[in-house]
């Protein structure tokens, strides 16, 4: 009989040796799928680290820019035409601020109208100034660490300056300008310039010449494997910073000038850069690319090939290894196991065949000096059926997840429970693996939480000065309609910017799933008035008609999250206006069938395609006519986010050329308009005058280091009749209150010598002072932070920018006060109107007006205000209309109709 043909051949043959090849293949083929993985994991580590880097240099780039910005701002708010308070303050912010290396204003030939006056003149100032006595001071830092004074020599041929010019003249566009990176001895500089705009005409440039250590430092402190190496190439094809060997070699040079010329052309830049070999060294990387958005640069991180393939390469060679040799020790066992079996099978086929021929004269008694084949037959079922129930308990374990038992392995040749006790293994690996990497994330997510904290309290800071100053200069009564616009359009920019600030800080919450809903008693009216009047002069600017909408069974009062509300109408106006060049942009406000609001923003502008509409609320993914307006294209899946919570859903319908439609519905839940009006003459917002009575004078103590925010308090308590003591730090304040006696504490918490909290502690520590008001006032705004100074004593909390009327609203609850107040608001309706109109020139006005009342139309007021002024016979009429429209009194417009009808 022929081997193949025979039991243990067969068993070899279609058995053994199949089980061992499928074994190996499925070995190897796992094998093979994990080094991909590995692999694949490594260089998706790298494009995530290039993205983290890049996304660290943007920040720092548009912190840069905030100082142009606030240099060109103080000119175009008080600075213009002042040279020599220019010159100093310029002088100060360099000394002010180390990483920046020079600063400079320049003005357009006779901008100021003062050329003329400096020509040949002399002193310090004489040495920021041309021949012709043009103004362009530039302070710089001279070797031994001091500042020098130099005038900018041939400012209209710097690139900055004129590209800031070009956008402004040409495009009507106010554009911060990051210049080339350029080699100054042995620094590195960037020059950033910021137009001036004043009265609407371009009257010079604000210029920071910053200093690029920052960002080599940066780089040095995140490359902390020496096989990672990273660079930073400028919008125009420069190195802006390495991390190489060759790093002092590549500064500034043009990439094509360089070895690097093919590695980091512009077309591998853009479409990516394939594994190649470094110019310099020789050796083989991976590369992967990011855009740094602040600036236009491109940043390369490249990785080794062989800190990343040797690893894999000797893990798959030593997994081979072990394949072979297995296989090897397999086949062996098998062919011994065989062999000692064989004999003991032919008998029983020789007996099988013998009582097949029904020759009973053979031997047939199996039973040999050995254990007998049948009882180790039935001992094998049993061990057979311990196996069946071990398999059932182990898969069970792992079908619930339990991956710690083990496969017991019953023999050499048991390659089956080897093979599974090793999977196990390696699934307890990769939970483990899994559990490092969800915790790496948690304490990502605690560092991103740190630095959104971090960067809203700087942003906080700056800005409280600003709305402060103008909260109280808008409290004088001595001020001129124009004068009154212009600090209008300040507050509402600022208003703006503190919008901005917290939608970033939405975001977070939105990621973190920490977002809250305030729900309120809302004036939906005075809501949709405000939307409008931060986006109608956008609108008219553009020529746009810009209309409010509000059907008739609307309610003006309603419980919602206002402030929530207003970002989304904003952003999605802000959008239509954006995208629409002609035709119109309407909000709409009506009721559906099942009782629920539905809020419409429809424009005429340039629609979307279908393919467009697709992806429309997604991170980051805008539209083609979107990426060409700019914008983060976060403002749409923030807003469907924030609707989302509001208890509603965002949908669109576009088409091209057709515009766009975005609409989303709102739970509809009535407030009655009583409450309203007991909640508008709750608030001090709308006071122009407020006073506090001489015999509830009380004494405040102020506690801040920045001598601006100070005196902004300051002036405010004093002007409404507060008592006040200053005090720098917490130390100063606990100094103060030994030997002052004050009713209320306001408390900074970031603070020099003693910060807030600390002094606060001290406070309700001692007996004397412990119900002693102390209201915390701090640009940190997240609920767990403020939880923090509540923890700490402080009895409430004031965001910065501080708005003057939830201050005065603190102080009255906190110490039991009543202001008296005079509301300049109603003045104007207090006024008579001029000659009654005529029958015929009444009843053109009340027919509109009539309508106006009828939709609530804010728009249709304002309109009709603006027809009646222009006509000196309806002029008073006109005041009234636009004094109730402000104060969103309509039952003082309906008495005006019913007087015009009846001929008063």
């Amino acid at each position: 009989m022929r081997f193949s043909s025979s039991l243990s051949g067969r068993i070899l043959l279609l058995g053994i040796l199949p089980t061992v090849v499928i074994l190996t293949a499925l070995i190897l083929a796992l094998a093979v799928s994990g080094v991909r993985r590995l692999h694949e994991q490594s260089l998706e580590a790298l494009e995530l680290l290039a993205n983290e880097v890049a996304t660290q240099i943007s920040h720092t780039n548009e912190h840069a820019g905030l100082g142009t910005i606030m240099m060109a701002q103080a000119q175009q708010a008080a600075l213009f035409g002042q040279r020599e308070t220019s010159v100093e303050f310029a002088r100060e912010v360099l000394d002010r601020f180390p990483q920046l290396n020079g600063v400079s204003f320049v003005y357009e030939p006779d901008a100021d109208g003062q050329d003329a006056l400096w020509v040949g003149g002399a002193g310090p100032l004489a040495a920021g100034m041309d021949d012709r006595g043009r103004f362009l001071p530039y302070w710089s830092r001279g070797e031994n660490g001091s500042l020098v004074l130099a005038g900018v020599s041939d400012p209209d041929a710097r690139p900055g300056y004129a590209e800031a010019k070009r956008w402004y003249e040409q495009e009507g566009e106010i554009r911060a300008v990051m210049g080339e990176p350029v080699r100054l001895g042995d620094k590195m500089l960037i020059e950033l310039t910021y137009p001036i705009i004043v009265d609407g005409r371009f009257v010079g440039a604000a210029t920071i010449d910053r200093s690029l250590t920052t960002i080599r430092a940066l780089l040095e402190r995140i490359k902390t494997d020496a096989s990672v190496d990273i660079f930073v190439i400028s919008g125009e094809h420069r190195f802006v910073a390495a991390t190489t060997a060759e790093r002092e070699l590549l500064k500034t040079q043009p990439v094509d000038e360089t070895a690097y010329h093919k590695l980091f052309s512009r077309e591998a830049l853009i479409g990516g850069i394939e594994g190649m070999y470094d110019p310099y060294d020789g050796e083989a990387y991976y590369f992967a690319t990011s855009q740094v958005r602040a600036g236009g640069w491109t940043l390369v991180v490249r990785e080794s090939r062989s800190a990343i393939v040797d690893p894999i390469r000797v893990d798959f060679t030593v997994i081979v290894s072990t394949v072979v040799v297995a296989l090897l020790a397999v086949l062996s066992l098998s062919m011994w196991i065989l062999r000692h079996t064989s004999t003991r099978i032919r008998r029983a086929v020789e007996v099988a065949d013998q009582l097949a021929r029904r020759d009973l004269s053979g031997d047939l008694d199996l039973r040999s000096t050995s254990r007998d084949e049948v009882t180790q037959l039935g001992e094998s079922f049993q061990s057979l059926v311990a196996t069946m129930r071990e398999t059932e308990a182990f898969v069970g374990a792992v079908a619930e997840g339990d991956f710690s038992r083990t496969f017991e392995q019953r023999s050499e040749a048991d390659n089956l429970a080897r093979s599974i006790n090793a999977m196990s293994r390696m699934r307890q690996e990769a939970e483990a693996a899994l559990r490092e990497a969800r915790l790496e994330a948690e304490q990502a997510n605690v560092a991103k939480s740190v630095f959104l904290a971090n960067m809203s309290h700087e942003l906080r800071t700056p800005l409280n000065g600003v709305l402060g100053y103008v909260q109280i200069l808008l409290r004088d009564r001595s001020l001129n309609e124009q004068q009154r616009r212009s600090l209008d359009a300040i507050m509402n920019s600022g208003e703006h910017l503190l919008m901005l600030i917290n939608d970033i800080l939405d975001l977070s919450k939105i990621e973190a799933g920490r977002l809250e809903v305030d729900l309120a008693a809302c004036d939906l009216h005075k809501l949709l008035q405000s939307v409008e009047d931060v986006l109608a002069h956008r609108a008219k600017s553009k020529s746009l008609a810009f209309e409010v909408d509000v059907a008739a069974e609307v309610p003006r009062g309603i419980r919602t999250d206002a402030t929530k509300l207003k970002q989304v109408l904003v952003n999605l106006a802000g959008n239509a206006v954006k995208f629409t060049e002609a035709g119109s942009v309407t909000i709409s406000v009506g009721e559906t069938e099942d009782k629920r609001l539905r809020f419409s923003v429809r424009d005429t502008g340039i629609g979307m395609s279908e393919e467009e509409l697709a992806g429309i609320f997604d991170a980051f993914k805008q539209a083609a006519a979107g990426k060409d307006a700019g914008g983060t294209g976060l403002g749409l899946t923030i807003s469907r986010r924030l609707v989302l919570a509001l208890g509603g859903v965002l949908s669109v319908e576009s088409r091209p050329g057709a515009g766009s439609t975005f609409s989303f519905t709102h739970p509809l839940e009535e407030v009655d308009e009583d409450a309203l009006s007991l909640e508008q003459t709750a608030s001090l917002a709308g006071h122009a005058s407020l006073s506090l009575p001489e015999v509830q004078r009380r004494t405040v103590l102020v506690v801040d280091d920045r001598e601006a925010n100070r005196e902004i308090l300051d002036h405010a308590l004093r002007g409404v009749g507060f008592a006040t003591e200053i005090a720098e730090n917490g130390r100063e304040a606990l100094d103060v209150l030994e030997k002052t006696p004050v009713d209320a504490v306001l408390m900074d918490v970031r603070m020099p010598v003693m910060n807030g909290i600390e002094a606060t502690e001290r406070l309700r520590a001692d007996e004397r002072f412990r119900d002693l008001p102390v209201i915390a006032v701090s640009a940190s705004v997240f609920p767990n932070q403020q939880k923090k100074f509540r923890e700490a004593g402080c009895s409430d909390f004031l965001a910065k920018p501080v708005r003057l009327n939830e201050l005065f609203e603190k102080l009255a609850h906190h110490l039991g006060l009543t202001y008296t107040t005079e509301d300049a608001a109603e003045e104007p309706m207090r006024a008579t109107t001029s000659e009654p109109l005529s029958a015929e020139r009444a009843g053109e006005v009340v027919g509109p007006l009539r309508e106006a009342l009828r939709v609530r139309s804010f728009t249709a007021l304002n309109a009709l205000a603006e027809r009646l002024a222009a006509d000196e016979a309806t002029a008073s009429v006109a005041e009234r209309i636009r004094s109730a429209t402000r104060g969103f009194d309509f039952d003082a417009l309906d008495r005006l109709a019913d007087e015009l009808e009846r001929g008063d």
